[in-house]
């Protein structure tokens, strides 16, 4: 991964982590409303996961009561 990429991944894996936090959920909490495992929900917090995809992120936003909103921004 380069430079940017890592700091986009560990952007949105804090922003995962603050999400659940705000919602009160634990890591177990979480997987369990997504169907997936705490183990899971910790490697996509990790900030190295490198498996994003818009599937994995409309699950964390359904299970938390929210929606994705995908925008571009000039570089």
């Amino acid at each position: 991964m380069h430079y940017q990429e890592e700091r986009q991944a560990l952007k949105l894996a804090m922003k995962i982590a603050e999400l659940r936090n705000q919602k009160g959920l634990a890591q177990q909490e979480l997987a369990k409303l997504m169907g997936t495992s705490q183990q899971a929900i910790s490697r996509i917090e990790s900030g190295s996961y490198e498996g994003f995809t818009l599937k994995t992120l409309e699950k964390i936003a359904e299970a938390t009561g929210m929606r994705v909103k995908i925008e571009f921004v000039a570089a």
